[in-house]
């Protein structure tokens, strides 16, 4: 079982390369926009991609929401962990593999809107509503770093 420190230096360390990779992909839309315009091809009327890409990128935000308000919520991980075990070192390492599965699927999904605005980048050509989408997806996962207190409020829990 890991301790905390080490816990939250994989935690960052995973996040920051999801970021990485986000900028990443910013960096080379915009290596594309001003390097090689003619690569880009866009589609004459791309407004149902953007309605649907901006549906999708919308529905992720509530998902990640939804996950946070409901699910990844250290009263109800610790109660429900509590009437299964009364092994304070199982329910700490349970609330710690919680806490990062949760936190996974916030990332994945962040970059997920990330990519989403890559995809109407390469059909639309439009800069402008990349770097809208882009900076969605990059706020989302900007919110969400690890900064251990999921895990401090378990151990609260735990003690009371």
């Amino acid at each position: 079982m890991p301790d905390r420190s080490v816990y939250i230096r994989q935690l960052r360390l995973i996040w920051g390369a999801v970021l990485f990779t986000m900028i990443s992909l910013a960096l080379f839309a915009l290596m594309i926009f001003y390097g090689q315009p003619d690569l880009i091809t866009p589609l004459e009327d791309y407004r149902v991609v953007d309605q649907v890409i901006m549906t999708a990128v919308l529905l992720m935000a509530i998902a990640v929401f939804l996950i946070k308000r409901n699910l990844f919520v250290a009263e109800k991980i610790v109660n429900t962990l509590k009437t299964k075990t009364e092994d304070r070192k199982k329910i700490r390492t349970a609330c710690m593999m919680t806490g990062r599965k949760y936190q996974l699927i916030i990332w994945v999904l962040s970059e997920a809107i990330g990519l989403l605005a890559f995809i109407l980048f390469v059909l639309s050509g439009n800069l402008e509503l990349f770097g809208i989408y882009m900076l969605v997806g990059i706020y989302v996962l900007a919110v969400n770093f690890p900064t251990g207190r999921f895990l401090d409020r378990c151990e609260t829990l735990l003690d009371t």
